[in-house]
């Protein structure tokens, strides 16, 4: 058994837990039909919390862009969590599933967020922009976003030589 420092987040802050290679146990519980809605709200809003609190720390720079993580990192993931059994398996897909919600609702050209900014703005103007500015503001966002996935992608590979 190895000890380990983990970077976790507590109360909205990034702290260092001693971890010490023991992953942490997956309970299952009989609920009715409303306390597993109940739960559901609560796990998902858990995970909102915690992906704007991550986006939060890399924009901040207190959370190296190193860690990011892109396909190759999910796909280890995947295996690891289906390791451990189908409900682990199932909670990954849940929580990627709101991550990728989230993200994708941010005001970036581009996403479904973007697009509803150009569609607000648009309204405010009282006229359409026209076509070659919002080709020219997603081109931007698309832009933005295949660094990120480039940068995901690297980040993957080297990490699979640490």
């Amino acid at each position: 058994v190895r000890p380990m420092l983990q970077k976790t987040i507590i109360d909205g802050n990034l702290e260092e837990v001693g971890m010490i290679g023991i992953s942490p146990a997956v309970s299952q519980e009989k609920a009715g039909f409303f306390r597993s809605i109940e739960y559901g709200f609560k796990t998902t809003a858990y995970w909102l919390e915690m992906t704007f609190v991550s986006l939060k720390l890399l924009v901040t720079g207190q959370e190296s862009f190193k860690n990011v993580g892109g396909v190759i990192f999910i796909g280890q993931l995947a295996g690891e969590s289906a390791k451990a059994g189908i409900l682990p398996f199932i909670g990954l897909i849940g929580i990627l599933s709101v991550n990728l919600a989230l993200l994708n609702i941010l005001p970036i050209p581009g996403l479904d967020g973007g697009h509803i900014i150009i569609a607000i703005v648009e309204g405010v103007m009282r006229r359409e922009m026209k076509i070659k500015t919002k080709m020219a503001i997603q081109q931007a966002g698309m832009f933005l976003l295949f660094g990120l996935i480039i940068l995901a992608v690297v980040n993957d590979v080297l990490r699979l030589f640490r």
